[in-house]
């Protein structure tokens, strides 16, 4: 092996096969070495997956925040003007949009070529709300979130 996978691998700390796992990556890999570098940690094929999910995993999270904000609002609004069968659905809808954590139902294993990421828990509701973002987010990742 020579030239630019070489070195690639040598300095990631694997195989030239393993590289591929980056090919469809659209976050800036820059930021990610920056981010890397900025919190001490060798950098490796494995810690970058492990940006790169942590990177997918922040957009969703803010996704849910801002739906839990957008929802709360409604529901001050509903309340105020006095819809009471609207303002019942919003609280349903605020209660479940509360009960996701997304740090604890997102998990990952970052292994070379065997690396994945998953919904550890809430997955349906995840789907339901938030298909479209997690269709992005995988774009984004060069991963799909396995079942």
């Amino acid at each position: 092996m020579k030239g630019k996978d070489a070195l690639l691998c040598s300095l990631l700390d694997c195989g030239v096969l393993d590289l591929e796992i980056l090919n469809d990556v659209q976050y800036d890999m820059r930021e990610i070495v920056d981010e890397i570098a900025d919190i001490g940690v060798p950098v490796s094929l494995n810690v970058v997956t492990d940006m790169i999910f942590r990177k997918g995993q922040e957009e969703l999270e803010d996704a849910v925040l801002e739906a839990l904000r957008d929802a709360r609002e409604r529901l001050d609004e509903a309340e105020e003007a006095g819809q009471g069968e609207e303002a019942g659905r919003l609280m349903d809808e605020v209660s479940e949009l509360e009960s996701l954590d997304v740090a604890n139902d997102i998990e990952w294993y970052c292994n070379y070529l065997d690396t994945s990421i998953w919904f550890a828990g809430n997955e349906r509701l995840y789907r339901e709300r938030f298909g479209d973002m997690i269709g992005r987010i995988e774009q984004k990742m060069g991963f799909e979130f396995v079942g």
